[in-house]
């Protein structure tokens, strides 16, 4: 059975595509390693030195669950908006190079690219989700796409990206393709078969803050970018003239590195590959998300598929959406917002003209998301959607 650190039984917890809640083997294997922390790649005694390969353990046990082999590498960093900014630098991207990502893209994974080169989007139309033709139409036209960024499932509408048929179109003409993966990783397993690039977080899959992962090919992720961070950690030695680097992944890794949130997010790929049918469990849950019955006054979007995450998005039609997230308590975690998908949007509620108020966003420019995960049971989402149904206004 698995156990999550500081459940609490009374609280329904539907926040999941925002932060998880951590595992207690994760928690467990962090303080495990705590007890003998020692600073990694540096320093001399068993402390150090156990932690040093312990680290470098985690790298490759992740490695080893995305099926990589030794043309691949796993960096670490501090979240996906960081694995995503490092990526944009490492490849060099400039303004003669074309970025090509999604309108239903989280803004992480828009705008790194936008302050380094061409950036244009792919028009999903009413569908909201990119298909491989899309892409291929895009490639056909402008031979100076260098990258293809795409969400392999959306924060939003929670649609699974076509993935293994857009990549084979990115092999065909020449182009890398970056997946990212925050929101597909809690609820399906990775392979570094999805992509040149997959992107993810540790908070998204059942561990703490503060550590990312970037996992892919050696011969992209080779060079230290011009504006990655530098400093210590990843330099052998400068002097007034060069800057002499460490190999990858090191030379992207600046500073001390983060030893409890390698272990920690490797303790949950563990789990998340080895104790669980992660993809049986997720096909599960979707089904009872499809089951969500509202009564007419809310309105529900993007429930129309089986090829999604655990994701149900609505509004309700009277009042505000904040206020309905107000009337449920303070023992129901949801989401309301517009998520950082300002297009996404901008589509759904055609009706609110005025997005910003001053320098804030329109109340009315806003969904409710309610996003499951392993925490939750089949019974969650009979008792979310009894609350909803029973709000008295």
């Amino acid at each position: 059975m698995i156990e999550f650190f500081g459940k609490q039984d009374d609280v329904l917890y539907f926040d999941n595509a925002a932060s998880t809640l951590a595992l207690k083997s994760v928690v467990d294997k962090s303080l495990e390693f705590l007890s003998t922390y020692g600073s990694i790649h540096r320093g001399i005694g068993y402390n150090s030195e156990h932690s040093t390969e312990l680290y470098e353990e985690a790298r490759e046990y992740i490695l080893k669950c995305l099926k990589g082999t030794d043309k691949h590498t796993v960096i670490f960093t501090s979240n996906t908006t960081d694995s995503i900014n490092k990526v944009a630098s490492i490849l060099e991207l400039s303004m003669m190079d074309t970025v090509v990502v999604s309108d239903i893209e989280h803004s992480a994974n828009i705008l790194p690219y936008v302050q380094v080169s061409n950036v244009k989007r792919i028009d999903t139309g009413d569908t909201n989700i990119v298909t491989a033709e899309m892409v291929e139409s895009m490639l056909l036209k402008d031979s100076s796409i260098k990258l293809v960024a795409l969400a392999a499932a959306n924060n939003v509408t929670g649609y699974i990206t076509p993935f293994s048929e857009i990549y084979e179109v990115c092999k065909r003409y020449g182009a890398i393709f970056l997946l990212d993966c925050s929101q597909y990783a809690p609820h399906y397993r990775m392979g570094l078969d999805m992509a040149d690039i997959l992107v993810y977080s540790g908070h998204k899959m059942y561990a703490p803050f503060g550590i990312g992962v970037i996992a892919g090919r050696k011969d992209l992720l080779s060079k230290h970018g011009e504006y990655e961070s530098t400093g210590g950690g990843n330099v052998v030695y400068f002097n007034d003239k060069n800057v002499y680097y460490k190999e990858a992944p090191y030379s992207h890794e600046v500073g001390t590195p983060n030893g409890v949130g390698a272990i920690a997010v490797a303790e949950a790929h563990r789990v998340l590959y080895e104790d669980i049918d992660l993809n049986s469990h997720t096909k599960n849950l979707v089904n009872n998300i499809l089951n969500i019955k509202l009564n007419k006054n809310f309105s529900v979007f993007f429930n129309d598929t089986e090829d999604k995450t655990l994701v149900f998005v609505f509004k309700h039609n009277i009042t505000s959406n904040g206020d309905i997230c107000s009337k449920l308590g303070n023992k129901v975690f949801l989401r309301e917002g517009a998520f950082c998908s300002y297009k996404l949007l901008e589509k759904t509620l055609p009706s609110v003209s005025n997005i910003m108020d001053g320098d804030k966003l329109n109340p009315e420019f806003s969904l409710i998301r309610a996003s499951a995960g392993l925490v939750n049971s089949a019974s969650d989402f009979a008792t979310l959607e009894q609350r909803l149904n029973n709000i008295d206004l």
